[in-house]
């Protein structure tokens, strides 16, 4: 989860590098809903890492199945900050 969650600032790390000789306010303007879509993100992300934290640290053991089903559930999140364009 920690390499998703850092994985989501290289777009914004794009755009920012390539506004050379901008000011602060320009960059924020050029690029607030990328820089809003990365905070949204993180927090999602961020929330599932605690509620996963959680959940596994009263498990006592674990089975084939449950490691599997954990797999794919820990999958999903390279979903969250993909964007639905049509």
């Amino acid at each position: 989860m920690a390499i998703a969650i850092s994985l989501l600032i290289l777009p914004v790390v794009d755009d920012v590098s390539q506004a050379t000789g901008s000011s602060a306010r320009d960059i924020l303007d050029d690029n607030g809903d990328r820089l809003l879509a990365f905070v949204l993100s993180f927090a999602v992300i961020a929330r599932l890492r605690v509620a996963h934290h959680r959940l596994f640290d009263r498990v006592g053991g674990y089975t084939s199945a449950l490691l599997w089903a954990n797999l794919l559930w820990l999958m999903t999140i390279v979903f969250v900050p993909l964007r639905v364009r049509r």
